[in-house]
C-alpha cells in the first residue's frame, strides 16, 4: 500500500514518465487494484503508433490475479500481437493453461516461445513443469537442468530436477 501511494504521488508530478506509469500499473495489477484499467486505457490511448504491449500485459496480470482467466488470456494475446517477442506475456498465458491442467495447450505456447527466444530459461522451466505433470519425468529433468544452466538464479528448476531421480 505504501509503495502504491509513493508511485501515485510520483505519477501526479510526472504523468508523462512512461516507466513510472508501467511501475504503477504493475503494482495496481499485482494488488488487484482496478485502477490499473483506467491507467492502461490512458496508456493505450496515448500510444498513437500502437506499438506498446505493456499496457495489455498489465491488464492480463490484473485479470489473472482476480481470477478472470479468459480476459487475462485475451489481454496477453493483445500484448503478444503488439510485440511478438514479449516473453513474459507468453509465459503468463502458458501458465494459465498449466494451472487449468491443459498441459498440451501450455506446451504449444512454450514451444512457440522457444522459437522466439531459445535461450530464455523460464521457457524450459515451464516446459519441464508440463512434462512432469504428464509423466515425462526424464524429459522434465533435462529441461529443468537446461533452465538452471541458462539462469543460475532459477533455483526452483535445480530443486525440481534434483527431486526427479
Amino acid at each position: 500500500t505504501e509503495s502504491i501511494a509513493i508511485f501515485e504521488k510520483a505519477y501526479v508530478l510526472a504523468p508523462f514518465d512512461i516507466e513510472l506509469n508501467y511501475l504503477l500499473a504493475l503494482k495496481y495489477a499485482e494488488t488487484k487494484n482496478s485502477k490499473v484499467l483506467a491507467l492502461t486505457d490512458s496508456l493505450i490511448k496515448a500510444d498513437s503508433l500502437g506499438i506498446h504491449a505493456e499496457p495489455y500485459y498489465y491488464r492480463g496480470i490484473y485479470y489473472a490475479t482476480i481470477n478472470d482467466k479468459e480476459k487475462a488470456i485475451a489481454s496477453f494475446d493483445f500484448a503478444i500481437a503488439h510485440d511478438y517477442n514479449f516473453k513474459e506475456a507468453h509465459i503468463e498465458k502458458g501458465a494459465i493453461y498449466y494451472e487449468r491442467k491443459q498441459y498440451e495447450e501450455a506446451l504449444k505456447i512454450f514451444n512457440l516461445l522457444l522459437t522466439v527466444s531459445p535461450k530464455y530459461a523460464d521457457t524450459y522451466y515451464w516446459i519441464a513443469k508440463c512434462q512432469e505433470a504428464t509423466g515425462k519425468k526424464e524429459d522434465a529433468k533435462l529441461n529443468y537442468q537446461r533452465a538452471f544452466s541458462l539462469d543460475n538464479n532459477l533455483t526452483e528448476a535445480k530443486e525440481a530436477a534434483d527431486k526427479l531421480k
